[in-house]
Parts: structure tokens; sequence; C-alpha cells
């Protein structure tokens, strides 16, 4: 349990490392490509019909070519089902109208269950919207379908995110 705690921090890391460097600055204007964020809602695994509280962390960086409409990241959630599944994943997003987002994401499942242990490859697809709250803050709200061992889930909530 606790190596799982371990591996949702990652975003975490990647945030602290991220603003390490010197912030990329032009002349007059300042681009926030970094974007982490907290998030909760609900998974809904519609093979068992059963759905449960979701939690997790997302790191973006969006890349700085073709007007930062692309972007790159990781993210960790744990889905509290009977059985406690921990998902990690690495986001491939593209920006449409700067607000609106696409997601592919390449990733693991860990699921924890009484004999132990299982690991299983997850593919998510998705979409989001994002809406600034000023400060660099935003709620981004998003639906997403993770595909993990020929089963479906559905992901939605909503996030509390910061760029910077």
């Amino acid at each position: 349990m606790q190596r799982y705690i371990y591996i949702l921090l990652i975003p975490i890391y990647i945030f602290i490392f991220s603003i390490l460097p010197n912030i990329h600055l032009e002349a007059e204007e300042k681009h926030l490509n970094n974007d982490i964020s907290v998030f909760l809602g609900a998974t809904s695994n519609l093979d068992h019909d059963d759905t449960a509280f979701t939690l997790g962390v997302d790191y973006e960086y969006l890349l700085p070519f073709a007007e930062r409409m692309f972007g790159i990241g990781v993210f960790g959630e744990v889905a509290f089902f009977d059985e406690e599944e921990y998902l990690i994943g690495f986001p491939l997003s593209l920006h449409l109208f700067h607000h609106l987002r696409l997601i592919a994401a390449p990733g693991i499942a860990i699921i924890d269950e009484d004999h132990g242990t299982e690991e299983e490859f997850l593919f998510r697809l998705g979409a989001g919207y994002a809406f600034e709250l000023g400060n660099g803050f935003n709620i981004k709200t998003g639906i997403t379908v993770d595909f993990i061992d020929d089963e479906v889930s559905l992901v939605y909530g909503a996030a509390l995110g910061y760029e910077f």
C-alpha cells in the first residue's frame, strides 16, 4: 500500500523539478506552460455496475511550439472500490480553443486484491474543459473512458488546478 502512495507522488516530484529551472519568459509576455491539479470525482466500472470515489493529481507541461496546443504529463489516481485501483498514466493532450482538451494516455492500473496486487495495462481517452479563475487558478471538468483488461470504466469529476 505504501509503495502506491509513493507512485501517486510522482506528479508532485515533477512539479518540484519543473520549477527549479528558470521559467521561460519572453520579452514582454509570460507563458504559463505548467499546470498541476487535484482531482475529485468518481469512477464507474461499466462491466461490474459499480461506482467509487476517486482522488487524483495531474501534472501537464504545454509544449512551447504550435501555440502551446500540445501537452504531455503524468497523472496518478486512486479509485476506492472494495479492491482499490491505483492508476498511473502519461497523457498526451491536444488543446483546442485553449480551454477544451482531448487526451490519450497509456498507463498502468494496479489493483489491490485480497490475494495480492495485480498490474494491468491502462489506456485512457477523454475530454475536458477548463474555466479560468484568475491568478493562475482554474477549475477543470472532464470525463474519460478507461480500458483496463477488457473492462471499461468512466471517470468523471472536477479538478482545481494552478498554472505556472
